[in-house]
């Protein structure tokens, strides 16, 4: 009984219903337009009978109530639309039914107060049955008006018809409340299946935000609707690393972050349309710019959940080109975790561009996605033109490459030691039909990005090879070429064999080829690089690591890797101050220690060049020596320039002893009593002596050599050079010359004294590289303090 009580109760009250109106008041308003119509027929036939019965003043009251019902119907019949759409319909129909009842009344008991309320009756029977409502609400309304004709009727009737209406109302009132249970009950069943199976199709199961459909439906709805024009857009918004945080706490705590997430827009947006787009993507329609302080709100709601919930921070750094500011995750040691929020904003001109704003709000929120951790960008033109290049780019890269639209370009690398030309960087540049010459900063990004960069690499190493053939039957001297491999290059495929394979198919030595990595790429993967590395070193190539010090763990990278070779990237040009000097001659001296070859880019001028032979770095790459530039230019200068002069690589090996020695600890390498203790910071040059001319040639020297050159100037025939920038050739004395062909003959350090400003100075000779294909040997000289 108890259970059969609460059932009632629950049916009564109907709780439920709250979010189903809408669908309720839209039935009603199809029930008042239907009943309009009906009720001119049903009053027609009660006017036949009262004109039966000889009721005239009960016909006079259903004439009105028929007139009144006619042009109800004609309003309705022309306003249908209105009618059907009526935010009031459920309140509209319980005035109209009162209306009819009101009418019947009258004439079932002051007017016809002879005859039973029999018309009453029927109306005060149907008209509930025919209103969708809270139950407790229909029924309320029946009662009224049952109990109202029950006064009524007793105040007008006799006693004998008022006891016959009495039972008839009462009978009814059962009647129509048995009825009433079972057909509004099915009614409602129905409605809350219709509306869930409206909600499952219109909304999003988990967030119950609108889904991407009926967001665009409601959306060109209100555009078109609009009365006052305002400055819609759609903002979009998406978690980074949302994946990450479902792996650390869990795809449960992912679903509570995006619902809380979903209560949050809709808080800083009470009145605006929202909508979860999929995944972690959420859309809302806003006006104006209350985008801006409703995402800083919405960034700093989010921020204090993930505070409460995990006692740490999200990334909020709202650094961004729209002038976002905020002043949430300011301390100074706060804990974050890696998540934050990007955001992107595109204008909507109508309703008719709903859908490319929508598409243009994504493309602006990941626009920037691998630069800026949170980030705020508004689609413009900009954006367009990139997207639009992008997708050019992708959708010609295989006719640039099958019609030799991509074109390789040589930038000429020169040895500090001799100015001479030893290497050469292979670079792609794209000759478009279309838009011209394309920069490598116009596709490279992009092929890198959607990894079709490996067509333009290895068409990029064909090329090389092929040019070579042109080289030697042009008699040019060839020196080694490096060609840069992207990170992409190492997935999917074999990159040690595709590039062996096609260097043997051109006969190429091996040693001709140098492989470029950059630093990120190492860093991204430094286990998958190191294999391909020792691939390539076992192989025969010199593997170099390109762009070092961009921005990644460059130290660490340097003491765990094996590269041949790594270029400082060009940024340290740009300022090249006292500052700059000191990290970059520690970069240098590191490698020299670690037996690495180092080469700077970005050599513009002479003065960098003079800074960077005398900090030791072993080559130079630059527009001093030359822009990268076409095979036919490279040849043309090798041709006609004389002094553009072209290492001969047979003397490699000789050359990149004298560079990779160590001149900040001379003498470290060393097991000799003449220079027991001196080991640090020695003043130290490198000369090239030739033996036949007997003459030395001045290579390399380091800081402490420069700066004592002016008191070494002083002495008459040796050293006469050793501080200057450029390459001096001289005859040396006879102490000099001596010293020299006896560390030659014997394989060790010589040491003599010769007189500088009345002081006896010593001086350490020892030979450090030979080439075997010339009399030139490299000797090592040093500048050793007398001992006390």
């Amino acid at each position: 009984m108890k259970s059969l009580i609460n059932k009632f109760s629950k049916w009564l009250l109907s709780t439920d219903l709250k979010d189903m109106q809408s669908e309720i008041n839209s039935r009603n308003a199809i029930s008042l337009y239907r009943i309009s119509q009906a009720g001119v027929i049903v009053t027609l036939l009660n006017i036949l009978n009262q004109v039966n019965l000889r009721s005239y003043n009960a016909l006079l009251c259903n004439l009105v109530l028929l007139v009144i019902q006619i042009i109800i119907s004609i309003a309705c019949f022309c306003c249908q639309n209105s009618v059907k759409q009526s935010p009031k319909a459920t309140s509209e129909l319980y005035l109209y039914e009162s209306l009819m009842l009101v009418f019947n009344l009258v004439s079932s008991t002051f007017i016809n107060h002879n005859i039973k309320g029999v018309a009453f009756l029927i109306y005060a029977t149907v008209l509930p049955l025919l209103i969708i409502d809270i139950p407790w609400r229909v029924i309320l309304f029946m009662t009224i008006w049952d109990t109202s004709f029950i006064c009524c009727s007793f105040i007008a009737k006799s006693p004998h018809l008022f006891q016959v209406d009495l039972g008839h109302i009462l009978m009814s009132y059962v009647n129509t409340l048995i009825c009433l249970s079972i057909v509004l009950s099915s009614r409602l069943n129905e409605i809350k299946n219709h509306v869930r199976f409206l909600k499952s199709d219109r909304t999003d199961h988990l967030t119950n935000l609108y889904n991407r459909r009926y967001f665009l439906y409601l959306a060109k709805k209100e555009l078109s609707s609009a009365r006052i024009k305002y400055d819609y857009s759609i903002i979009y918004y998406d978690f980074n690393n949302i994946r990450d945080f479902n792996q650390e706490h869990g795809f449960r705590d992912g679903d509570t972050l995006l619902k809380k997430f979903a209560i949050f827009l809709q808080n800083n947006y009470p009145s605006r349309l929202c909508a979860r787009f999929g995944e972690d993507h959420f859309v809302v329609l806003a006006k104006n710019d209350e985008w801006k302080n409703a995402t800083i709100n919405l960034i700093k709601d989010l921020d204090a959940f993930i505070i409460r919930r995990y006692g740490r921070h999200i990334i909020t750094d709202l650094t961004a080109t729209s002038g976002l500011t905020s002043d949430i995750n300011k301390e100074e040691e706060a804990i974050t975790m890696p998540l934050s929020i990007r955001c992107g904003v595109c204008a909507v001109p109508d309703s008719s561009s709903l859908e490319s704003a929508c598409d243009n709000a994504r493309i602006a929120c990941h626009y920037y996605s691998a630069d800026n951790p949170f980030n705020f960008m508004i689609y413009d033109e900009s954006i367009a033109h990139d997207i639009q290049s992008s997708a050019y780019v992708r959708q010609h890269i295989d006719e640039a490459v099958q019609k030799g639209y991509i074109k390789v370009y040589y930038q000429p690398i020169a040895r500090a030691a001799t100015n001479q030309i030893c290497n050469e960087e292979a670079l792609a540049r794209w000759e478009d039909p279309t838009y011209g010459l394309l920069q490598p900063s116009s596709f490279i990004p992009i092929l890198e990005k959607h990894a079709l960069l490996y067509k333009v690499d290895f068409y990029v190493l064909e090329q090389v090879l092929r040019d070579f053939k042109t080289r030697k039957e042009s008699g040019m001297r060839i020196v080694p070429v490096s060609i840069n491999l992207s990170r992409n290059d190492f997935y999917g495929l074999d990159v040690v064999k595709e590039v062996t394979s096609r260097v043997d198919a051109a006969n190429c030595p091996h040693n001709l080829i140098d492989i470029e990595i950059t630093e990120s790429a190492y860093a991204a993967d430094p286990k998958k690089i190191m294999q391909a590395m020792d691939g390539f070193h076992k192989a025969g190539f010199h593997v170099w690591m390109d762009d070092f010090g961009s921005g990644y763990s460059s130290l660490n990278l340097l003491k765990d890797s094996s590269f041949d070779l790594i270029k400082l990237d060009m940024r340290f040009m740009k300022n090249f101050d006292s500052r700059t000097e000191i990290v970059v001659g520690s970069i240098l001296s590191m490698a020299s220690q670690m037996g690495i070859d180092t080469l700077a880019e970005g050599v513009e001028t002479e003065k960098q060049r003079n800074e960077l032979r005398r900090l030791g770095c072993g080559r130079l790459q630059g527009y001093y020596y030359s822009k990268p530039s076409p095979l036919s230019y490279i040849i043309d200068k090798q041709t006609n320039n004389p002094g553009f002069t072209i290492e001969d690589h047979s003397h490699v090996s000789y050359y990149d002893q004298v560079s990779r020695f160590n001149l900040d600890k001379p003498l470290a390498c060393f097991e000799d009593s003449l220079v027991e203790g001196f080991t640090n910071s020695l003043p130290a040059a490198i000369s090239q002596w030739d033996d036949k001319e007997g003459t030395l040639l001045i290579l390399r020297a380091n800081t402490a050599f420069t700066q004592a050159q002016k008191d070494l100037s002083d002495i008459r025939y040796d050293f006469s050079a050793l501080g200057a920038t450029d390459q001096y050739t001289y005859v040396p004395g006879k102490e000099t010359a001596d010293a020299i062909r006896e560390s030659i003959s014997t394989g060790r350090g010589v040491s003599y004294q010769l007189i500088m400003n009345k002081v006896p100075v010593t001086f350490y000779v020892h030979m450090i590289g030979k080439d075997d294909l010339s009399d030139r040997n490299a000797i090592l000289f040093v500048v050793i303090p007398n001992r006390s």
